[in-house]
């Protein structure tokens, strides 16, 4: 599961990310959850933390789309959560 901080600067973060709506708009369907035991060790599944010293991931949540290193779709299903296609950031969210 990628532990995820979200910063509000740009240039602190790993990465870029923006929210589509579209699941086949998205690089990634995540499913979030703030149980830190459920599925350990996949990276379509998001729990937020506070601390930068608990996180795997620091992103901002970039509102233009072309910019973005990642493209999200959020769902509600963990079973239809996970990458939609091949991407460079795939292996990399742990």
């Amino acid at each position: 599961m990628a532990l995820v901080k979200v910063e509000k600067v740009r240039t602190v973060a790993t990465i870029n990310v923006t929210r589509v709506e579209d699941r086949t708009d998205a690089d990634l369907l995540v499913f979030v959850t703030d149980s830190h035991g459920v599925s350990f060790g996949k990276e379509e599944v998001w729990s937020y933390v506070e601390s930068e010293g608990e996180c795997n991931i620091k992103l901002f949540w970039d509102e233009t789309t072309p910019v973005a290193d990642l493209k999200v779709c959020f769902v509600d299903d963990l079973g239809v959560a996970g990458w939609v296609k091949e991407h460079p950031l795939k292996g990399s969210l742990l």
